[in-house]
């Protein structure tokens, strides 16, 4: 499929750059191979793309790569249910932006350290992470990432019983993820909005309108999932 496809063009690109010499976009394709590994569930061989990009980032002192592969990292380790390993990369991916900072880097950093916290069970330690995130994708206007917060922190307000902040932060996330086309998340996210309706109205009407985005949900067609 096209995944296959595209690690066979990256390994074809890899055995090139290795041949010119060329690291620095070695380390590129290694953690462009990881990610599409991550998709289709190679988590070892995700997992040893990233090291790899991580040594090259470090043998040439690319702190903002090493950043990268650090998160990547993070990315396998969570998928995997390595809850404390995921933040251990995630945090030492942050400390690196502290050093070298790059704000687009560090809301992916902060969405994700959120999102471990979630995992973990710690919804209110979560929040200070995604609002973060949140400030810093409208910053430098990141509307795949917003979308991404606001789902996220929808998520987070229903969970600790603030469902009418949770409906607001849901309905502006499904609003950005279909204008910019940003779906791999709008299924669950509708989900979520037909709960906090629930959690708020138990009317007919509402429950209406929450089987009717129940119903969206299971016909959406997300695009693939990318784990930033």
């Amino acid at each position: 499929g096209d995944h296959q496809a595209a690690l066979e063009n990256y390994r074809k690109a890899l055995d090139l750059l290795i041949a010119m010499g060329d690291l620095a976009d070695q380390a590129d394709v290694l953690r462009n191979m990881g990610n599409v590994y991550l998709r289709t569930g190679s988590f070892d061989k995700a997992m040893e793309s990233a090291k790899r990009a991580l040594q090259i980032s470090r043998e040439m002192a690319d702190r903002k790569g090493e950043c990268r592969s650090l998160n990547n990292m993070g990315n396998v380790r969570i998928h995997l249910g390595a809850v404390v390993e995921a933040r251990t990369y995630y945090e030492a991916a942050l400390q690196i932006l502290r050093e070298v900072p790059d704000e687009f880097l560090e809301g992916v950093v902060l969405t994700n350290l959120g999102m471990v916290q979630m995992t973990a069970g710690d919804h209110e330690g979560a929040l200070p992470r995604f609002n973060g995130a949140l400030d810093i994708a409208r910053r430098v206007g990141d509307a795949e990432g917003e979308a991404t917060v606001l789902g996220q922190l929808g998520e987070v307000c229903l969970r600790t019983g603030r469902p009418l902040e949770a409906i607001d932060h849901l309905h502006r996330a499904i609003s950005l993820m279909e204008g910019t086309g940003s779906t791999f998340r709008i299924s669950e996210t509708k989900c979520y909005l037909a709960l906090a309706v629930l959690e708020t109205d138990r009317s007919p009407g509402a429950v209406a309108k929450a089987l009717d985005l129940v119903g969206q949900a299971g016909r959406e067609t997300p695009k693939d999932a990318v784990d930033r």
